[in-house]
């Protein structure tokens, strides 16, 4: 992950990390991710998929919005979280080849709406 302390993922970024094990979760309860389609992000084209939360899940549009948004902002975003408007966040992690996650909610508070992007080399 880009933005880890002493190989521990800290903050809002550990609580963006979703495990396969808990994609899995997920599906097994009958809630899959929802596939939008697919995004720039950078150079590459991922595709960007919308993830159940406790609060629901975020409309496609909404992600391609905030995702648009992402992409305007983080080139000359400093590390880290990168806070967007309707209190979306977002950051990019390298473990996951440059997989973006976005959530939506305060620092604090359960993110009950988010959404990530898969690059193109990702199964």
């Amino acid at each position: 992950m880009r933005y880890l302390r002493c190989g521990v993922a800290t903050g809002l970024a550990a609580a963006m990390i979703l495990t396969a094990g808990q994609v899995a979760a997920r599906a097994s309860e009958g809630t899959e991710p929802v596939p939008c389609g697919p995004v720039d992000v950078g150079a590459e084209v991922h595709t960007l998929f919308a993830i159940p939360g406790p609060s629901g899940t975020v409309g496609c549009e909404e992600a391609f919005d905030v995702i648009a948004e992402y992409n305007a902002l983080a080139p000359g975003a400093p590390p880290g979280p990168v806070k967007l408007s309707e209190l979306w966040t977002c950051v990019v992690d390298d473990a996951a080849a440059g997989a973006v996650r976005c959530v939506q909610g305060e620092d604090g508070v359960d993110h009950g709406r988010w959404f990530e992007t898969v690059p193109p080399d990702v199964p």
